[in-house]
């Protein structure tokens, strides 16, 4: 009884995380990023507020991401 007991409570150890965060639970849910993308640096960190992330900002370089 007591090796049962034992392995119940790793099984709920091991369950709790994925209770407390449900994003790995749900890790079926994946986003393929190996492909070309556009970069460009942000040091004046204008990007947001000129809506960089719904279009390809002016002056970008390509780079290959493995």
């Amino acid at each position: 009884m007591t090796a049962r007991l034992s392995r119940l409570a790793v099984l709920a150890s091991l369950a709790l995380p994925l209770a407390v965060m449900p994003a790995l639970a749900e890790a079926a849910t994946r986003i393929d990023v190996n492909d070309g993308w556009q970069f460009r640096t942000d040091p004046k960190d204008e990007g947001v507020a000129a809506g960089w992330t719904g279009a390809v900002p002016a002056h970008t370089r390509s780079v290959s991401v493995p």
